[in-house]
């Protein structure tokens, strides 16, 4: 396939034909693949990771939240892939190189043969991961960071609590909190305890044996992250002067201004954010506690960050299921159970003809 000339280049791309349940409206399409700007590569994809989120967007439950992606709404944002164009202004990758990347909101398109990325973006995988394995870190690795070293500024020997320990955001919190030096605890059911035991947090609570609900303990840092725990019982479970970092509370407007919206709906979501959040911030200004409700960020640099620790072996990619392209239905049938240990993977390589 001649991807230098000045032609779009037909690819198939598993698509969104309407809102609804994702194993309803998605379907594969052949589509146009528009060349590499000089600011862009082109990727070959070969595996994409699945988050919650793709459910959400399907289900256009964030029409309201973030309308930069619902006009031409795209899924897939976790993938691996091989770089085959670099545009003339890029100088960081050259064709051929093994990369890994979270694409932003508001471009997603992983469940295509081929994306285009800002540069900034990517980073080369790590050298002793497989394209599956890379494809289950961006998303994970990049909250993490952002959670536990850009917002609550972790250090070692505070005490953390995380939440949903054992899914895809969970157990690499808990990897880079430890790699941090903190003090770890985490959230699980019975069943997955040993499993959490195994990536050496300092104590697990299982919430079908004890209500998390009834911690008495207090935390330098509580990482709120999707159902584990209530928002408002994050707050009270930190000290005061403590953190909370949360990718499952409501909507605050200290994120809008990284979002993809400009004018009239922009303005419009600022009273809307505000309303949502004014109670929580307040119980969180009233405890003394900082409460931050984030978006995570496509970020290349700390990409590069996580290729090191991988290949130091400080953290490990961890894989619940792979499954090819054509089985999405199934994949994403287990990902609504909340049953998954790490992640769940499309594997794009066996469905080339």
């Amino acid at each position: 396939m001649d991807f230098r000339n000045s032609q779009p280049i037909n690819m198939k791309s598993l698509q969104l034909k309407k809102y609804g349940g994702i194993t309803e409206v998605l379907q594969f399409k052949e589509v146009k693949q528009e060349i590499p700007k000089d600011n862009e590569v082109l990727i070959k994809v070969e595996a994409v990771g699945l988050n919650p989120i793709d459910i959400k967007i399907a289900k256009g439950d964030l029409r309201a939240i973030i309308p930069s992606i619902t006009k031409k709404p795209k899924l897939g944002f976790d993938i691996s892939g091989i770089v085959m164009v670099t545009g003339e202004k890029v100088t960081s990758f050259q064709e051929g190189d093994e990369v890994f990347v979270r694409l932003p909101l508001h471009q997603g398109s992983g469940f295509s043969e081929f994306v285009t990325s800002n540069p900034n973006h990517v980073a080369l995988k790590p050298s002793n991961t497989s394209f599956e394995e890379a494809a289950s870190l961006p998303l994970v690795a990049l909250t993490s960071i952002q959670a536990l070293k850009d917002y609550a500024k972790a250090k070692a020997r505070q005490r953390i609590l995380i939440d949903s320990g054992s899914g895809g955001v969970g157990t690499f919190a808990i990897q880079y909190a430890k790699h941090l030096g903190l003090n770890v605890t985490a959230i699980t059911s019975s069943k997955n305890k040993e499993f959490l035991e195994k990536l050496e947090v300092d104590n697990v609570i299982c919430y079908d044996v004890k209500n998390p609900e009834k911690i008495n303990e207090k935390y330098d840092i509580v990482f709120n992250i999707i159902s584990g725990i209530n928002t408002f019982k994050s707050v009270k479970l930190a000290k005061k002067g403590g953190v909370i970092v949360s990718i499952g509370g409501p909507p605050d407007i200290r994120f809008i201004p990284k979002l993809k919206i400009y004018g009239v709906q922009k303005l419009l979501l600022y009273p809307l954010f505000g309303l949502s959040s004014l109670t929580i911030n307040l119980f969180a200004l009233l405890k003394g506690v900082k409460y931050y409700r984030f978006l995570t960020q496509s970020n290349g640099k700390q990409l590069e960050e996580v290729t090191e620790l991988v290949e130091k072996k400080k953290v490990n990619p961890l894989i619940d299921k792979v499954y090819p392209l054509n089985k999405y239905k199934e994949a994403f049938e287990y990902l609504k159970t909340n049953r998954v240990k790490g992640k769940l993977i499309l594997n794009h390589i066996n469905n080339r003809q």
